[in-house]
C-alpha cells in the first residue's frame, strides 16, 4: 500500500511534463540505494560479528567460522530500525512539503494573473 500512496505523492508532485525524467530518476535512484549499499551494510555487519577467523598455515584469513549470535541479532535489529526511521523521515519531510494540492495551487496563480 506504500507503493501506492508514494505512486500518488509523486504524481502530485512533479509537473505534467516533466513526470517521464522524474520517474526514471526516481527508478534509478531507488535501484541505486536499493541494491548497491546493502550487500555493504550486510557484509561490515557479518564482518564486525565474527568470532572466530578461518587462518590458513601461512597466516591469510579467509572466511568466518563462528559468529557472535546476540551481536548479529543486535546488529540487524539496529540497522533495520535505522532504516526505517530514514524512511519514516524522508516520507514525512514529503508529507510536510506538499500540503496543498497542485490543483489549488494552480487556480491560486490564474486567479492572480487574471486580475
Amino acid at each position: 500500500s506504500s507503493g501506492i500512496n508514494a505512486e500518488y505523492g509523486y504524481q502530485r508532485v512533479v509537473a505534467e511534463s516533466d513526470r517521464t525524467i522524474a520517474q526514471g530518476l526516481r527508478s534509478f535512484a531507488t535501484k541505486a540505494l536499493g541494491t548497491m549499499p546493502s550487500p555493504l551494510l550486510f557484509g561490515a555487519i557479518l564482518d564486525k560479528t565474527c568470532s572466530v577467523w578461518r587462518e590458513t598455515e601461512d597466516g591469510v584469513v579467509g572466511n568466518c567460522w563462528l559468529y557472535d549470535l546476540h551481536s548479529l541479532m543486535i546488529a540487524f535489529v539496529m540497522l533495520r530500525f535505522g532504516l526505517m526511521s530514514a524512511s519514516a523521515l524522508c516520507y514525512w519531510a514529503a508529507w510536510w512539503w506538499m500540503k496543498e494540492e497542485p490543483a489549488t495551487k494552480l487556480e491560486n496563480e490564474n486567479d492572480e494573473q487574471d486580475d
